[in-house]
């Protein structure tokens, strides 16, 4: 099964980041060093997601695992389904959430920073925003697939509410 990011969540996210590009080179002569850094700031920005629409990050599930590929990744990150202890929803700040999971007690091996992670988000690790489905679902969906191959389950079953958040193909 592979979930890919959503292309019109990162266009309107493009399309924000060059307002702002106009809005930071539109300031008053007087505010330069505004102007200036406004203009870098948001032109990187839009350069980020124009490299993203290109290359869009990919979670592809399997019986062993999650892989994470695309985006700025060179080489996939890879998690095996028996380092997690599940998923969950995680609100950073009003607005904010992102989807987090936390290393089990035997884990073979865990992402640099997790301690630093869990000390500000709760949870060791979080994956990516801006996929085709909403956190929830996502959610779902990682915990369902983990469960099930875990227990050695060869078919994917979609949780109960699978039709009504997810839009894509297992």
């Amino acid at each position: 099964m592979e979930i890919v990011t959503s292309r019109k969540k990162l266009i309107l996210c493009l399309l924000g980041s060059l307002v702002l590009v106009a809005v930071s080179l539109s300031l008053p002569d007087e505010r330069f060093y505004l102007r200036l850094l406004g203009g870098i700031l948001f032109s990187v920005s839009a350069i980020i997601f124009v490299l993203t629409l290109v290359r869009p990050a990919r979670l592809s599930l399997d019986q062993d695992g999650l892989s994470l590929s695309g985006g700025f990744r060179l080489s996939p990150m890879k998690i095996a389904w028996r380092d997690v202890d599940g998923f969950v929803v995680r609100r950073i700040q009003p607005g904010t959430s992102l989807v987090g999971f936390n290393y089990s007690v035997h884990a073979s091996s865990k992402l640099r920073g997790a301690a630093f992670s869990r000390g500000i988000t709760g949870v060791d690790g979080g994956l990516p925003g801006g996929w085709s489905i909403s956190n929830v679902a996502l959610v779902d969906i990682l915990n369902a697939y983990r469960e099930q191959a875990l227990a050695n389950d060869k078919t994917f079953r979609p949780p109960e509410n699978f039709s009504t958040t997810y839009s894509g193909k297992p």
